[in-house]
């Protein structure tokens, strides 16, 4: 029955039957398209905002990493210097937990696992002035003020790590991976602050903490050597910065005390301000190192975006053109052949009439 009604139909209904179908299948690759690169630009959008709250976070932890060190220093020393520093530091890192807070607006976009971490740091967060107010009165051990502190910013980081699993780019993972290791790497070089300061104060390693205090130079060459493998576009950015001096009196320091694991009755006789200080700077060159590859990786992802969303707009204009093009020839080539029916008609009638000797004369059928 439908077969004999489209036989039925006529020339200029058969040609627009016959456009529609493929106009279907161009808008809905189209759409497709299109509507996979606003996906693929939303997604980059998502790891663009992660990656800005990344940038908070590196502050913050900036920031809990050294007031872990100097409560240590503190709890260690009783220096009224370190109290004293450690009082100003607070309020710097109490800037950034606002900081941090204000950018906490949207959960939606965060992956499953990082909403769980992002939990646990407010909850660690809310700790935070009971903690602080028995390091000034002293009621505290330091290995739990840097248990504290490190479950915090373990939390911060395990959020970092779980930022790229929304990314779909492999050079945006690729260098995400590479920036959570370098954080990881940093933060165990905040851990070697406090378990140095604690040391140099001491003048001798505590019970178990040299093997504490090896374990965290290991990680750090673990995740530096992980750093290099993911982020080797950084390599000799990062290599000309840990050229600087303190970096190597650091490593000076460092090796005395690892002397210890060959002369348990060695005495570090360096000041533990002097080797906090110098520590510090080195961290600070850190930051740098985390700035400007966090910095990097947002303009990446913002070319990339750039790209998409070029891309979107490409395939929106050639559907339309396309489109446009298809129907003004259908148009043109139905036109056509109705009016080359109508001149064969006009033949066919005039050819009748000249039967009939109505008229004497035939023009020629032109077509």
């Amino acid at each position: 029955m439908l077969l004999l009604k489209l036989k039925r139909l006529s020339i200029e209904s058969k040609l627009k039957i016959l456009a529609i179908f493929p106009l279907i299948f161009i808008i809905g690759l189209s759409f497709f398209m299109i509507y996979d690169s606003y996906e693929k630009d939303l997604k980059l959008k998502n790891v663009e905002k992660l990656l800005i709250l990344n940038t908070k976070i590196s502050l913050l932890l900036h920031e809990t990493q050294k007031e872990r060190g100097l409560s240590v220093a503190y709890l260690e020393s009783k220096n009224d210097t370190f109290k004293k520093n450690l009082l100003n530091q607070r309020e710097l890192t109490n800037n950034k937990i606002d900081e941090f807070k204000t950018y906490l607006v949207d959960f939606s976009y965060y992956p499953n696992q990082g909403k769980i971490n992002i939990e646990n740091v407010l909850k660690e967060l809310s700790k935070i002035e009971n903690i602080r107010n028995e390091i000034n009165e002293l009621k505290v051990k330091s290995k739990n003020v840097i248990s504290y502190y490190s479950n915090l910013n373990s939390s911060l980081l395990s959020f970092v790590a779980n930022s790229s699993y929304i990314a779909e780019n492999e050079k945006i993972i690729n260098n995400l991976t590479a920036y959570y290791n370098f954080l990881m790497a940093k933060e165990r070089a905040g851990l070697e602050r406090a378990m140095g300061s604690n040391t140099f104060t001491n003048k001798t390693f505590g019970e178990g903490m040299f093997l504490n205090f090896l374990s965290l130079i290991n990680e750090q060459t673990v995740f530096m050597e992980n750093f290099y493998i993911y982020g080797f576009d950084y390599e000799e950015f990062v290599k000309e910065k840990m050229q600087n001096s303190s970096v190597k009196e650091v490593q000076k320091m460092r090796d005395i005390l690892l002397s210890y694991g060959e002369n348990k009755n060695v005495i570090f006789d360096i000041e533990a301000s002097y080797w906090f200080k110098t520590i510090s700077e080195k961290i600070n060159i850190l930051k740098e190192i985390d700035d400007y590859i966090s910095k990097d990786i947002i303009e990446q992802i913002n070319i990339i975006k750039k790209d998409q969303f070029d891309k979107m707009i490409f395939i929106l204009g050639l559907a339309i053109f396309i489109i446009l093009i298809t129907i003004l020839s259908v148009s043109f080539f139905t036109k056509s052949i109705k009016r080359g029916f109508e001149k064969v008609t006009i033949g066919i009638e005039q050819f009748m009439r000249y039967l009939n000797k109505e008229i004497n004369e035939l023009d020629y059928i032109s077509l």
